[in-house]
């Protein structure tokens, strides 16, 4: 017993005194506790590690876009994504970032859609994410019809439901018959109508009073512009002639203040409480129309350029952006809720998705669309040349009502609607409302 108890401690004591013994030892132990940590990690944790999935839907009526951004790319894996019980997306992903198109949905309806990644038996962790689609509107309206005689009305402006203006020409008569002369604001104010002359500083002789234009935006009632071969501002008194460009212009303004003119001949001007800057385009392009969102990406419809292209140009923070895409037609006029979705006009109805994708709403009886405006993907309006009023309620167009007169413009204030068309003599104001 003794022997042996002296014989352990000279081998305890022989470990401890060699180096080279010391280190094997170190190296067992860290094999050891590498071993035991594999042991601890399961297959999956190795699979996915740093990983994470990230979720994104926008649903619109009938159709929703997936955006699916991967932390931590697995190649070798399969990332499924589905609504409900349906697979929506299987497929190997070679970029962080995937946008989905779902289509065929019921309006008004609740989804849950889910993402993960499949690596031969090996899941990794499961993103849900509930949406509900968009309900569709209704297309049925209350229409009311106001002729406005030895007129020319080209633009609606509306503050709310009780309270719009119609801008154009016209000669009001007095209390005893009596023409008043020429006017250009007709004002409608809780049941009440009245008549206004603006006029402008001609410069070379007395104030005159301002007609034909083709464009107008109101960022209130004393804070107003016109447009045609130059922009006037109106703050109550006599108009100002701001910028003289020689050719037609469409107008659009933000909320800040900041007022953008597009013209024929491809002129962009921005027009700020303290200057007026010039903004180039590459070529002198027909541009037709102007429009622009909260987000403040300000989109415009190319009718004609030099080389034939079909384009749309954005502007975000005075950054041109090109987007050249395939149509019958030269679109004339275009509204959109975001990017995301582009609704152009013409012969007939293009959308322009966030994919690149087009599609096309061909309608037999449709004459050229002069303007399309809305409030949602779900209520958009298009107005045409031959008198049509057509409205998309998110999954159909219907012919709401058909005048005789070339319709000018469309203001869509939630579900009230003001439309101005124009005929040889006489004028139109249409109301739509529920």
């Amino acid at each position: 017993m003794n022997v042996m108890t002296k014989k352990t401690h000279r081998q305890f004591a022989f470990i401890t005194t060699s180096p080279c013994l010391k280190q094997y030892a170190f190296c067992a132990l860290l094999f050891l506790f590498c071993l035991l940590s594999l042991k601890s990690c399961s297959p999956t944790e190795l699979v996915f590690q740093d990983h994470e999935i990230h979720l994104h839907v926008d649903a619109e009526v009938t159709e929703a876009w997936i955006n699916l951004c991967i932390d931590g790319l697995e190649q070798n894996a399969v990332y499924i994504v589905t609504r409900d019980d349906s697979i929506v997306y299987r497929k190997k992903c070679m970029k962080r970032k995937k946008l989905i198109h779902d289509i065929n949905l019921v309006p008004g309806r609740n989804y849950t859609y889910k993402a993960y990644a499949k690596f031969e038996n090996m899941i990794s962790d499961t993103v849900e994410l509930s949406i509900t689609t968009m309900d569709s509107t209704n297309s049925n309206f209350n229409i009311s019809y106001t002729i406005v005689k030895s007129a020319q009305l080209r633009h609606c402006w509306i503050w709310d439901s009780n309270n719009y203006w119609i801008i154009g020409e016209y000669y009001p008569n007095d209390s005893t018959g009596a023409s008043k002369g020429l006017h250009n604001i007709l004002a409608y104010e809780d049941g009440k109508w009245s008549d206004t002359a603006v006029k402008y500083e001609a410069g070379w002789s007395s104030p005159l009073p301002i007609t034909e234009t083709s464009g107008f935006w109101a960022f209130d009632k004393s804070d107003v512009w016109f447009a045609m071969y130059n922009i006037k501002h109106w703050t109550g008194g006599i108009a100002q002639i701001i910028f003289d460009g020689g050719q037609k212009h469409k107008l659009f303004g933000f909320d800040d203040n900041v007022l953008y003119a597009a013209g024929r001949k491809g002129q962009i001007m921005k027009i700020t409480p303290n200057e007026i800057q010039s903004i180039d385009l590459p070529e002198n392009y027909y541009l037709s129309d102007i429009w622009g969102d909260k987000d403040k990406n300000l989109g415009l419809t190319v009718f004609e350029s030099s080389a034939h292209k079909r384009l749309l140009i954005f502007l975000k923070n005075d950054e041109i952006e090109e987007i050249e895409y395939e149509c019958l037609d030269n679109p004339n006029t275009l509204w959109f809720k975001n990017r995301d979705k582009i609704f152009m006009a013409g012969i007939d109805i293009y959308t322009l998705n966030r994919d690149g994708s087009m599609e096309q709403i061909i309608f037999k009886d449709m004459t050229y669309i002069t303007q399309i405006r809305g409030t949602e993907i779900n209520n958009i309006f298009a107005i045409t040349w031959g008198g049509r009023v057509y409205h998309f309620n998110g999954i159909r167009w219907k012919l709401i009502c058909r005048v005789n007169a070339k319709l000018n413009d469309i203001q869509v204030f939630d579900d009230f609607v003001i439309i101005v068309g124009s005929g040889t003599i006489n004028s139109i104001i249409i109301r739509l409302s529920h």
